[in-house]
């Protein structure tokens, strides 16, 4: 087993305060404009991981979120239709 460093700590950490963020800040998308915003915030953040072996669980934790967002303004939707 290997051992986990300071430094791949360090970038989990920042990885779940980003997505926790991400998702507080977008979460009541209601607008086009928010959808916009969402995906250029996005985007800056996928940079900011880019290269680092923990790549992959920042993209699968945006996904998720990104998945989630999506739900909540489907079903805010739903309930304003009724």
């Amino acid at each position: 087993m290997r051992l986990t460093t300071i430094e791949e700590v360090k970038i989990e950490q920042s990885i779940f305060t980003d997505t926790w963020l991400f998702y507080k800040k977008y979460c009541h998308c209601q607008t086009e404009a928010d959808f916009d915003r969402l995906i250029a915030e996005s985007d800056e953040l996928s940079k900011k991981y880019k290269g680092t072996e923990l790549n992959s669980l920042f993209l699968q934790m945006q996904l998720a979120v990104m998945d989630q967002i999506e739900k909540n303004y489907k079903k805010s939707k739903e309930k304003g239709e009724k």
